[in-house]
């Protein structure tokens, strides 16, 4: 049972907490971090992000009208800024992203349309390269098929998996992370 000098003691300690207003906004309050609008030029549309870099960067696969991968970082935990935009002029459908172990590993899969169905194209990204190419490599993934893909990264690998809608079936293929060679299918 706390008795009325505990009390006081308690509430003089929380004073300094409730009375000066924190600095560092905890991450998992609710409420707008930063917002990134599209132009009229430009439209598009963030349909997938990825946090990368302990959290302090955003790798978004944007849809619709321009799609790209667009890497958005910053330094003081609160102001995200362009650190590079990937355009991927042709792409149908959604733009997958996804990151591995760190701002070096930034990957995207796009589909374009092909002979037979959509090719799929899954692409490294670094952002310890020069913003101008920070490409690292890009490989086609199987035969051209009519759905989507997927995209995940794990310790074995880039995983893709692309649906086949004509042959009803879904086709995983694993990329070596470093090369882009592809592992299993």
């Amino acid at each position: 049972m706390l008795r009325l000098p505990h009390l006081a003691a308690a509430a003089l300690a929380l004073l300094p907490v409730l009375a000066f207003p924190v600095a560092a906004q905890d991450p998992y309050m609710p409420g707008l971090r930063w917002s990134e609008a599209a132009t009229a030029s430009q439209p598009w549309i963030a349909r997938r992000v990825a946090f990368a870099g302990d959290a302090q960067a955003v790798w978004a696969g944007r849809a619709v009208g321009t799609p790209a991968a667009t890497l958005y970082a910053g330094t003081d935990g609160q102001t995200l800024e362009v650190a590079f935009d990937a355009p991927l002029p042709g792409a149908v459908g959604l733009v997958e992203v996804a990151t591995g172990r760190g701002l070096g590993e930034l990957y995207v899969l796009a589909q374009y349309p092909g002979t037979g169905g959509k090719q799929t194209i899954v692409e490294r990204y670094s952002a310890f390269l020069d913003p101008s190419q920070p490409q690292v490599w890009s490989a086609p993934v199987g035969a051209p098929a009519n759905g989507g893909g997927l995209l995940a990264v794990a310790p074995s690998g880039v995983w893709v998996a692309r649906f086949d809608a004509g042959a009803g079936r879904v086709h995983l293929t694993a990329l070596d992370a470093d090369t882009g060679a592809e592992l299993l299918t």
